[in-house]
């Protein structure tokens, strides 16, 4: 458990995705000239997991997430997926983030059915069973990536800057507190009406 807890910790420095950001962005506009790319979408077998790399894994979000911002939308045959992963699952992914209903993870990194396990709860915390979780995930289930997943303007980091009591949310915004500490004492004032204090945190 220890080596998987500095795996996590290690990909929380690695790969920590600004969603809203890339929402923001991707309602840029592509060139009308400019032709689009067209995707064939795969569902993913236990051969294609087997050959996959972390390298390839974090790379398929990347290009997931590029078309995401390029308005490049992969036409899937849900239906077709959901039959073609029915006797197993071979997910290349699994995907930490926060619970926040304006987005996906399916959607922000183009991911077809079956490509990642999707754990999502408020301020993307880390309790045991999120572990359990991830450990499901690639242990058992043989991803080959851990992400973690954080977004700007996120209501439950405002709510531990502020410090917020509201029945078990307290709880889990205490989970948050360790990186309120970590922020420079120098950033003031300390709560979420200063943007440059909510990103530190």
């Amino acid at each position: 458990m220890k080596n998987f807890k500095t795996l996590i910790l290690s990909m929380v420095g690695v790969l920590v995705f600004a969603s809203f950001g890339i929402v923001a962005t991707s309602q840029q506009k592509t060139a009308p000239d400019k032709p689009k790319k067209v995707y064939q979408p795969i569902t993913q077998t236990k051969e294609s997991q087997a050959m996959m790399t972390p390298a390839q894994a974090l790379q398929m979000l990347k290009d997931g997430n590029e078309r995401f911002v390029n308005g490049e939308f992969i036409n899937r045959d849900a239906r077709a997926q959901i039959k073609a992963t029915s006797g197993g699952q071979y997910p290349f992914a699994t995907i930490l983030s926060c619970q926040d209903s304006r987005t996906s993870n399916d959607l922000l990194f183009g991911l077809n059915n079956g490509d990642a396990f999707s754990l999502r709860v408020a301020g993307n915390v880390v309790n045991e069973d999120m572990l359990g979780g991830m450990e499901f995930g690639s242990k058992a289930a043989g991803a080959k990536l851990i992400a973690v997943i954080g977004h700007t303007k996120c209501g439950a980091i405002y709510g531990a800057c502020d410090n917020v009591k509201m029945g078990n949310l307290t709880g889990l915004l205490d989970k948050i507190k360790p990186a309120i500490k970590d922020v420079s004492i120098l950033i003031q004032p300390r709560d979420s009406k200063n943007p440059k204090f909510v990103d530190a945190v």
